[in-house]
C-alpha cells in the first residue's frame, strides 16, 4: 500500500497542469514621472498698498498728489490721489516699500512691508505739517493784507519767518544772492514799489530767483511788481506803463468759480465767496496760454461796467520756480473760503 501511493504522488508532482488558465505575464514597469522644468521667469509674489493723506492744516484730504512707490531695488510705481485723498497701488511687490506723496513744496514720506497677497494699509490718523526747513520770507505791506497769519494757521512757526518793511527790495535784491536764503517770498497787498521798479536790475534778481526754483506769491496791489517782472504772462487792467492803473476793482464782494480741478477737489466745491477788504483791487484781463487759471469771477468795475470771467488766482511757471498772483487779499478772519484757497495754493508753490 505505501508503495502505490508513493507511486502516485510522484506521478502528481512529475505532472503540470493549466487548468484552464492563462500563463501569467511579465508587466512592464510604469513610466517614470519626469519633474517639469523649472520657471525661468516666475512672477513675483506681490500685494497692494492703500492710504490717505490730508493737507498740513487737517481741514481738506489732499486731492492731486503725486505718489510714487520705490522699492530698495530702484522699482517705482507711479500714480495721484483721488478727490478725498486716497491712493490704492495693486501688484506692488512684497518686500519694504518707500511711499513719496508730494504736492507743490509739501513731501511726506512713508514706508511700508507689502505683504503676499495682502494690502498694507499706511495710517492717516494725524496729518503731517509744512517741511520743518522751508525758508519763508514776507513783505509786510498794508495792514489789510497779512499773509503771515495764515501760514501761522498752516503750522508756520512766525518766528521762522523774515518779515521785511518798506526797504524789502534793499534787503533782498540789492545783489544776486541775497534771495538765495529763500525758498519763498510773499509780497502782500501794497509791498513798497518805488525802489523796486526804478531799478531794473533789481527785477532781473527777482526773475532770477523764480528762474533758479525759488517760488513767489503777491496779491492785490503789490500787482505791479509781477507786471514788471513777468510782462508776458499777466495782462492787467488799466495802462501797463502806468503805475497802480489796474487798481480799478469795486469793493462789491463777489462768488468766484474754481477753474482747476484738482483745487476745486481740494477746496470740496467749484464756487469760493471773495470780499475785498480796500476801497479798490487790482484786476486782471486774461492770462497767457501757458500759465493756470485757478479761479474766474465776473469783475465790477468802479465804473460801473464788468469784466466777464476774468482771472482772480493765476499760477505760472519761470524756469524752475513757480510764481502765483491773486487779485484778493489773505488775511486771517477774511473769510473761510478765501483763507483756504492760500492753504491750497501753498502745495503749488
Amino acid at each position: 500500500m505505501k508503495r502505490a501511493l508513493a507511486v502516485v504522488l510522484g506521478v502528481v508532482g512529475l505532472s503540470s497542469c493549466d487548468c484552464g488558465l492563462e500563463p501569467l505575464q511579465q508587466l512592464p514597469d510604469p513610466p517614470k514621472q519626469e519633474e517639469p522644468p523649472p520657471d525661468p521667469d516666475p512672477e513675483p509674489a506681490v500685494g497692494n498698498i492703500e492710504g490717505r493723506v490730508c493737507n498740513p492744516d487737517g481741514s481738506v484730504w489732499l486731492a492731486q498728489a503725486d505718489v510714487v512707490v520705490v522699492a530698495a531695488d530702484g522699482a517705482r510705481v507711479d500714480g495721484t490721489t483721488d478727490a478725498d485723498g486716497r491712493f490704492w497701488f495693486e501688484g506692488v511687490e512684497v518686500g519694504a516699500q518707500r511711499v513719496h506723496i508730494t504736492l507743490g513744496a509739501v513731501e511726506v514720506v512713508k514706508d511700508a512691508v507689502v505683504p503676499a497677497g495682502d494690502t498694507v494699509v499706511l495710517p492717516d490718523d494725524q496729518c503731517e505739517i509744512l517741511p520743518p526747513g522751508l525758508r519763508i520770507a514776507v513783505v509786510h505791506g498794508s495792514n489789510y493784507d497779512r499773509v503771515e497769519g495764515v501760514l501761522q494757521e498752516l503750522g508756520v512757526d512766525l518766528e521762522t519767518l523774515d518779515v521785511y518793511q518798506s526797504d524789502w527790495a534793499e534787503q533782498l535784491l540789492a545783489n544776486d544772492s541775497a534771495l538765495d536764503d529763500y525758498d519763498i517770498l510773499f509780497l502782500n497787498c501794497r509791498s513798497e514799489e518805488a525802489t523796486y521798479m526804478a531799478h531794473p536790475e533789481m527785477q532781473q534778481r527777482l526773475r532770477d530767483f523764480v528762474n533758479r526754483g525759488g517760488a513767489l506769491y503777491a496779491a492785490d496791489q503789490a500787482y505791479d511788481i509781477i507786471e514788471v517782472a513777468f510782462p508776458e504772462e499777466i495782462d492787467f487792467f488799466g495802462n501797463d506803463n502806468a503805475r497802480g492803473s489796474g487798481d480799478q476793482g469795486d469793493t462789491v464782494d463777489v462768488t468766484a468759480h474754481i477753474d482747476d480741478a484738482p483745487l476745486a477737489a481740494r477746496m470740496g466745491g467749484s464756487t469760493v465767496g471773495l470780499h475785498f477788504g480796500l476801497t479798490t483791487w487790482s484786476v486782471m484781463v486774461s492770462a497767457a496760454d501757458d500759465a493756470d487759471v485757478y479761479i474766474r469771477a465776473d469783475v465790477p468795475l468802479l465804473d460801473g461796467s464788468t469784466i466777464e470771467n476774468a482771472p482772480m488766482t493765476v499760477g505760472f511757471h519761470h524756469g524752475a520756480g513757480h510764481v502765483v498772483y491773486s487779485s484778493f487779499h489773505e488775511e486771517p478772519g477774511i473769510g473761510e473760503g478765501q483763507e483756504q484757497v492760500l492753504k491750497q495754493i501753498m502745495f503749488e508753490l
